[in-house]
């Protein structure tokens, strides 16, 4: 096997692991095509998504330490996100409204705050 063929054929064996083990990646060239979509960007309430809801349930038990409460209701209504990784979600709860704000990566919740909110409240970050 001269040079040329030996170099051919180990970035044949190369390729055929990659595509093998990268679920994906190595057929579409980028990583990104292999994630899930996120949550629409924006600064305008925009309705609430399966993800969306899912970071809501996250911020949950934090938000009642913030407002030191537990809530049997807990309906997220929609959201704004700023970013890719801030959110600040309006929820339905027990006696009313509150907007839950932090951040959200990698699957964790962190910088998380709660504040009571009425109907006529803007939606903001805080």
């Amino acid at each position: 096997m001269n040079e040329n063929a030996a170099a051919e054929k180990l970035k044949e064996e190369s390729l055929w692991l990659l595509k093998r083990y990268s679920g994906g990646i190595a057929e579409t060239g980028c990583a990104l095509n292999s994630l899930p979509d996120a949550p629409e960007e924006g600064l305008d309430p925009m309705t609430v998504t399966p993800e969306v809801l899912n970071i809501a349930e996250k911020m949950k038990k934090e938000a009642e330490q913030k407002l030191k409460t537990n809530f049997t209701t807990f309906t997220p209504l929609y959201y704004i996100k700023k970013g890719e990784i801030d959110y600040c979600i309006r929820v339905r709860v027990d006696n009313g409204k509150i907007d839950v704000c932090g951040q959200y990566c990698a699957g964790s919740v962190m910088r998380v705050k709660a504040k009571h909110v009425t109907e006529d409240d803007d939606q903001t970050f805080f």
